[in-house]
């Protein structure tokens, strides 16, 4: 990890709304996106030897697995952004980018290809309203319900069993991740503070019932986020993590355990483009962002030939905002992809504005 923080000591572009400006030159973009490059080739290459030497008894809580997931995305990030740079050299600031919005809605197909299984389709309300507190200061008061639309059906899978029902489950979810953003020459430092929740009713073949909670607590999530170019960022996050679960046979719940989780980690990078002229007299930007996230919490892992849990989820989000010349409002539309076990898509819309506080 620490090769990644180090490639990128230089000054960046910060094109945030209501927050002071900085300017890279492109050919010093350029520079940083190949040190970047090699700084995640060489996080991967030390993450293989890693394995090596002290063998993969840890599992999924492995440091090596988190170093190997940010060298993946820095490599990846580097190369698309230098590939982007080719067709916009200059690559100036923009005023307004398709970051997360305050309000947003997504769906998550559902569905399953095993007889007699039904994967229902998936939703979340996220929230998450920014509030600029000074110069260099931002708040961002995060919230987000998820949940089944229906119940989820597992089946027997063995051949003398005819795939009849083996459980079908229920259940919800909430994240509380307020996130505090502090501007400084070429970067930007975060503080995020959160809280997972799952809830999980599951009805088993036999007509028995279990409830199940389980959260996840991570207190001292910091990040630290680099403007490779006036478009261009890489991202890191890092903390500790507490678990703990509650179940409940149809009784009095029982007591709560917890214990300390596996580390905490996300790598991202995302690439900005503004959208001048689209039909209808609209304006807009859109966002690529591929992030890797070191966390199984929701059982989602990006596992590949016999290396089966050890990853987190591998994600491709692009969103798309549009709106009218002049206008502090716009919608945003986005689509994203996960390389997890069978993969995963969703569709998301939202309402996008300029902070709380910004001068418009």
């Amino acid at each position: 990890m620490l090769p990644l923080l180090l490639c990128l000591s230089a000054q960046a572009h910060e094109s945030e709304p209501g927050l002071k400006p900085y300017v890279v030159p492109p050919t010093e973009a350029a520079q940083l996106r190949k040190r970047l490059r090699w700084a995640g080739i060489a996080g991967m290459a030390s993450a293989g030897l890693w394995y090596f030497a002290a063998g993969d008894s840890l599992g999924a809580g492995d440091p090596a697995t988190l170093l190997a997931g940010a060298g993946l995305v820095a490599t990846t990030g580097a190369l698309i952004g230098g590939s982007y740079a080719v067709l916009d050299p200059r690559e100036p600031a923009m005023g307004w980018e398709a970051s997360g919005p305050p309000l947003r809605l997504t769906l998550s197909p559902g569905g399953s290809t095993t007889i007699g299984e039904n994967v229902p389709y998936g939703g979340s309300l996220e929230l998450a309203p920014r509030f600029i507190l000074g110069p260099e200061l931002q708040l961002i008061a995060q919230g987000t319900l998820r949940g089944d639309f229906g119940d989820r059906v597992d089946v027997d899978p063995r051949p003398q069993s005819d795939f009849a029902p083996a459980l079908s489950r229920w259940g919800w979810g909430a994240d509380v991740n307020p996130e505090l953003r502090w501007y400084r020459e070429g970067m930007d430092f975060r503080l995020r503070p959160t809280l997972l929740t799952r809830y999980t009713a599951t009805t088993f073949a036999d007509g028995s019932t279990r409830q199940l909670e389980r959260q996840a607590w991570m207190p001292l999530t910091l990040g630290v986020r680099f403007y490779v170019s006036g478009r261009q960022r890489f991202g890191l996050y890092l903390g500790p993590r507490w678990d703990s679960l509650r179940w409940s046979d149809g009784g009095q719940w029982q007591e709560r355990e917890v214990d300390f989780g596996p580390i905490y980690g996300q790598a991202f990078y995302s690439i900005n483009r503004p959208h001048m002229r689209l039909p209808g007299g609209l304006v807009g930007a859109s966002r690529l962002r591929i992030s890797y996230e070191h966390s199984n919490f929701d059982g989602q892992a990006f596992d590949f030939g016999a290396v089966v849990g050890f990853f987190g989820p591998v994600t491709a989000q692009y969103d798309m905002q549009l709106r009218r010349p002049g206008w502090d409002n716009g919608v945003q539309v986005g689509l994203g992809v996960s390389g997890t076990k069978g993969g995963q898509v969703n569709l998301s819309i939202g309402w996008n504005t300029q902070p709380f506080g910004a001068v418009h």
